[in-house]
């Protein structure tokens, strides 16, 4: 489950890897504050994110905490999830005025978190993936392996009591290397086979078998942030 109230904006900088959830953030701040523009035009600041009166969860966005607006058999739908005294009216009243607009700002939302919820491993901290561009950049001459945490994702789709699928899912893993050239970085994708292929254990102090290159190309220094973050998180290129 995906779900903001609170959130924390980052800075906007090419040497910061930022996880699609802190993205994803940022994007919800915006949303908000186009939200509180229809019901606060006066406000200096987004008084409804900061007074808690916006929720977004999964795929619903719930103003004022009884209007829920929500997405449901490929329908937006609305609900009041309280009676409704005077107060409670006006804010109704406020809310029909700018369906059209409000629907709009919920579309937009409903587009982003399917993005962002789409293959995203969790597993994966931010810190990780920095640790890694910050060596890749360091990297001088020489290439750097690094393993791939793909294995997670697929740990649910088999029967671990098969025997068989079993022992194919511990037999491979996965690693990309990396060749720093200053202004570009050379990367293949391998598919390795080990015999003492531990995660736990340093990446130097593991034996491989066998290395099967599965892509390789050419990417920019600049690029290398975007392709850490759809590589690591997403498992995509």
């Amino acid at each position: 489950m995906i779900s903001a109230s609170l959130t924390t904006i980052m800075p906007n900088n090419s040497e910061i890897i930022a996880s699609p959830l802190s993205s994803f953030n940022n994007f919800i701040v915006k949303i908000s504050d186009e939200v509180n523009e229809i019901f606060y035009p006066d406000s200096e600041n987004n008084y409804m994110l900061n007074n808690n009166q916006i929720i977004f969860e999964d795929f619903s966005m719930t103003i004022f905490n009884f209007i829920k607006i929500y997405y449901e058999n490929s329908e937006i739908l609305f609900k009041f999830t309280c009676g409704l005294n005077d107060e409670k009216m006006d804010i109704v009243e406020h809310y029909i005025e700018n369906k059209q607009e409000l629907i709009a700002i919920f579309k937009k939302y409903l587009f982003i978190i399917s993005e962002v919820a789409q293959n995203y491993d969790d597993d994966i901290s931010q810190k990780y993936v920095k640790t890694i561009f910050d060596k890749v950049r360091k990297i001088s001459g020489d290439s750097e392996m690094f393993l791939l945490p793909y294995k997670n994702k697929i740990n649910h789709l088999f029967d671990a009591n098969d025997e068989t699928l079993r022992k194919l899912y511990h037999k491979f893993s996965y690693g990309v290397v990396f060749t720093n050239n200053k202004t570009k970085v050379n990367y293949k994708l391998l598919r390795v086979l080990s015999s003492d292929l531990d995660e736990s254990k340093s990446i130097e102090n593991i034996r491989f078998l066998e290395k099967e290159t599965i892509k390789s190309g050419t990417i920019s220094m600049c690029s290398l942030n975007q392709f850490l973050i759809k590589l690591y998180y997403y498992g995509e290129i």
